[in-house]
């Protein structure tokens, strides 16, 4: 079994290739039993694998992506933070001076 095959879910290549399956199993309705479409069916898994292995790939990418910026979002607020300790601590032992 495969994965839905609506069109808006695919790529355009992707699309084609599912439509001739389609056709082929509308126009051979007994053959399609004995393998006159297996090489559409072929060619269309290939196709949605083609697309999941790219998708997953995208996504490790944007993961990787999001992590390091998350990362230097922290980071940066963490030095704010301690920067900020800093200065009023220094604040602090000035006043005491006095």
């Amino acid at each position: 079994m495969h994965s839905d095959l609506s069109p808006h879910l695919h790529t355009d290549d992707c699309n084609i290739l599912i439509n001739l399956l389609k056709q082929c199993h509308t126009e051979h309705n007994v053959k399609k039993f004995f393998g006159h479409c297996n090489d559409m069916d072929r060619a269309m898994r290939a196709c949605l694998k083609d697309e999941v292995r790219t998708t997953s790939n995208l996504v490790l990418i944007l993961k990787g992506c999001l992590t390091r910026c998350l990362l230097l979002v922290f980071s940066t607020m963490f030095l704010f933070l301690i920067n900020s300790e800093l200065q009023r601590g220094t604040k602090a032992n000035n006043m005491l001076k006095r």
